[in-house]
Formats: structure tokens, sequence, C-alpha cells
């Protein structure tokens, strides 16, 4: 093979990969702070967000909300929107003074 058809791959792969790691448009996703500030202080701020509880990843927030208008919020604030899939969800939900 060529190094264009590994080029090639490594391109499918990767569309693959961001496809798959795309929260839904509006419905349930994972807030997940990649740096040391929590999400909630800031969630708490808008509109159209509902907390849902605790997810595996640490210091991520399982909500329901719209993406595109969570994704300029989230970048600015150096956390990443996920796909809410089972592996990173909780099973337990917490009380509210937890959250």
């Amino acid at each position: 093979m060529t190094g264009g058809v590994y080029a090639q791959i490594a391109i499918a792969l990767l569309v693959i990969m961001v496809l798959a790691l795309t929260p839904v448009r509006r419905g349930t996703m994972i807030v997940w702070p990649v740096s040391s500030t929590p999400a909630k202080p800031w969630l708490d701020h808008l509109s159209g967000v509902t907390l849902l509880g605790v997810g595996k990843l640490p210091g991520s927030l399982i909500i329901i909300g719209d993406r595109n208008a969570l994704w300029p919020v989230a970048i600015a604030h150096r956390a990443l929107l996920l796909p809410a899939v089972p592996a990173l969800c909780s099973a337990a939900q917490p009380s509210r003074e937890e959250l």
C-alpha cells in the first residue's frame, strides 16, 4: 500500500471518531471540564440547561441542553461536550446538595 492509502484510512478513522464523540444537537450529553474549574457554576447561569446528575469522568455532569448553544461556552470554560453513553454515565443519582 502507498502512503496515500494510509492517509485515506487515517482520515476515515478520524471522521468516525469525531462523529462517535459528538453529542446530539439537542438532548442528553456530558459536560467534562478538562481544567480544574468545575462546570456547575457556569452551567447554572445558562438558560435551557437541565442538570441530571454526575458522570463517571472526573468532574463531569450529565445535562440536557442544546449542543450548538453550549459549544462556545464550554470551549471558553475549557470543557468538552460528549454524548451521554451508558459507559460514561453514573448509575447512582446524587442529591441536589452533591451537585
